[in-house]
């Protein structure tokens, strides 16, 4: 096994964490890739409660997707600090949407989206799995951006889904519209525009997934709210996010803290 062909799932006593896990699971299998059940107990602590939970999970892995061949990992300290040390050497990292409530874990959700979004690798935070459904991808131009298409993709294929590339124009953040309302003509020109930087992000890349059906969408918007409507549909939502490294650039008022807050779908965050 390479050193990053390998998929991390978070697991503790929540249902959420144990969904997260059976998405693992599946997805370690799709992508042929080692699957790895990571708990983490208190620095010093007894960790028989975490190996009881881990050796459970993985056994319903085993049952769920054959194809996964999990092992499993105690880790101790900071839950944070350890998952994000962990995804160095991890091609992908799986967290529930909400997890402990115990004062160490503070808040459920703080956990999940801060090791989403410090994570040196993609992470998935699954609140609702789906399925039959489509991939959506937030689409900007940046290189980020264009990390986060490439693992859409990817994801597509595997899950033979149709991909959805949005280009979200928010109006309100166009330099000539600060006050006065465009014309509709002027909004017109900014969606084309839209869409030209929309074809040229994906020309790029969609002639190496022939075999994934794309549907291109331009919308007026701030992209949260955009990106927010089309995952009440979506069975994944990826986003990039332009945090800082450490623990430094978490964003909060971000597209991806946005998305990862109220997405009802899993949500791939690509740190920039």
């Amino acid at each position: 096994m390479g050193a990053r062909n390998l998929v991390i799932a978070a697991v503790d006593r929540s249902d959420s964490a144990r969904q997260a896990a059976f998405w693992a699971a599946e997805d370690a299998a799709l992508r042929g890739a080692g699957l790895q059940l990571v708990g983490v107990a208190e620095a010093g602590a007894d960790d028989a409660h975490e190996r009881a939970t881990l050796d459970h999970v993985a056994q319903r892995c085993r049952q769920l997707h054959p194809e996964a061949l999990p092992d499993v990992l105690v880790a101790h300290g900071n839950p944070i600090t350890e998952l994000v040390r962990l995804s160095a050497e991890a091609e992908l990292v799986v967290l529930g949407a909400h997890g402990r409530t115990a004062s160490r874990w503070a808040s459920v959700g703080s956990v999940a989206t801060r090791v989403a979004t410090h994570a040196s690798c993609p992470a998935v935070v699954v609140r609702e799995p789906r399925s039959a459904s489509p991939v959506v991808v937030g689409v900007d131009g940046s290189q980020r951006g264009r990390r986060a298409l490439e693992f859409a993709f990817t994801e597509a294929r595997a899950r033979n889904s149709e991909l959805v590339a949005v280009r979200a124009r928010d109006l309100a953040t166009v330099e000539r519209f600060p006050v006065v309302p465009p014309l509709d003509f002027e909004i017109q020109a900014e969606l084309d525009r839209a869409r030209r930087e929309l074809d040229e992000a994906l020309s790029g890349v969609v002639g190496r997934y022939p075999e994934v059906t794309v549907r291109n969408e331009v919308r007026c918007g701030h992209p949260t709210a955009v990106l927010l409507h089309l995952a009440s549909r979506a069975r994944l939502l990826v986003v990039a996010h332009r945090g800082a490294g450490g623990f430094a650039g978490l964003l909060l008022g971000s597209t991806a803290a946005g998305v990862l807050r109220d997405a009802p779908c899993p949500v791939a965050i690509l740190r920039g």
